[in-house]
């Protein structure tokens, strides 16, 4: 298998639940392609121009701490 490296790039600006939120649907989407899509619970979103987007049915929980 090949070695994947991923790199997310947050705006600080936007609320972090938000982007969090966004980083946590595209992450699902990536193991998706790898766990399989039903396993995952993945949901196809299509926009009005055909472009798919993925996210997940399941929660992803992000804590933050100091």
């Amino acid at each position: 298998m090949p070695d994947y490296k991923f790199a997310a790039v947050l705006n600080k600006k936007v609320d972090p639940g938000k982007v969090m939120n966004a980083l946590a649907h595209a992450t699902a989407g990536l193991a998706a392609k790898y766990a399989g899509e039903e396993d995952m619970g993945i949901i196809n979103y299509e926009d009005k121009d055909g472009g798919a987007h993925y996210a997940s049915k399941h929660p992803f929980i992000i804590l933050r701490a100091k």
